[in-house]
């Protein structure tokens, strides 16, 4: 057998610690990041203590996994995922006047209404792709009382509603596909509306916006964003 020689033993050994103490730290985040305030753990992670650096000397009380969990009085991290489940609950109210839209509308601008689907709905999906139907895109059109409006995009296949209703079964009768043509000539109205639509990026999330302005003006009263 070949002797090992004690620089070999020593390399092996160090190895060894660093590998030991990275696995230690990676435990150490991950319990953090899993814990309610997670925004804050992290940013406690990634964020330089400015206390800290601006001392000399080390801390009496080294770090440990259990104060890397404690509760932080404010995130680092603002406007974050709150890490709380989605209830649906009423946050605050408008209490200015509003502008009604709709064929009793009093404004001058020249409205784009599609006389199918005004005030056949207060209940509206309004979802923007650049793919193919999906099933819950279908399924939200048949859901009784709901219209649907699917915003396109220019990478949006241009044979999209002859596979929605042929391969997935959707109801074209409650959906709206809102061509490139269609938001095209929203482009050209005179007004804020047409101001609006000419704001919104091609290729861009964004455009979803065409969608709930075109639900409001059909009526709309509640919405179901969904990808």
């Amino acid at each position: 057998m070949t002797p090992v020689s004690p620089k070999f033993l020593v390399i092996v050994v160090a190895a060894w610690i660093i590998v030991k103490d990275v696995l230690n730290g990676v435990r150490v985040s991950s319990n953090a990041l899993c814990a309610p305030n997670a925004d804050a753990n992290l940013a406690r992670l990634l964020l330089p203590n400015k206390d800290s650096s601006s001392s000399s000397n080390p801390p009496t009380n080294p770090p440990t996994e259990q104060a890397v969990q404690l509760p932080i009085a404010q995130s680092f991290i603002p406007d974050s995922s709150t890490g709380k489940i989605f209830r649906g609950e009423k946050l605050r109210d408008f209490s200015l006047p509003r502008a009604t839209l709709g064929k009793t509308s009093q404004s001058n601008e020249p409205l784009p209404f599609e006389n199918d689907f005004t005030d056949k709905c207060t209940k509206w999906g309004v979802v923007t792709t650049i793919f193919d139907p999906t099933e819950a895109i279908s399924r939200v059109s048949n859901l009784p009382e709901w219209c649907l409006v699917v915003v396109a995009d220019t990478k949006t296949p241009t044979d999209y509603m002859e596979k929605f209703k042929n391969s997935l079964g959707g109801n074209t009768e409650s959906t709206f596909f809102f061509s490139v043509e269609r938001q095209k000539e929203w482009e050209k109205l005179d007004g804020p509306l047409g101001a609006f639509v000419r704001t919104m990026p091609w290729r861009h999330f964004g455009r979803k916006n065409l969608g709930y302005l075109f639900a409001i003006l059909h009526g709309a009263e509640y919405f179901f964003d969904f990808d």
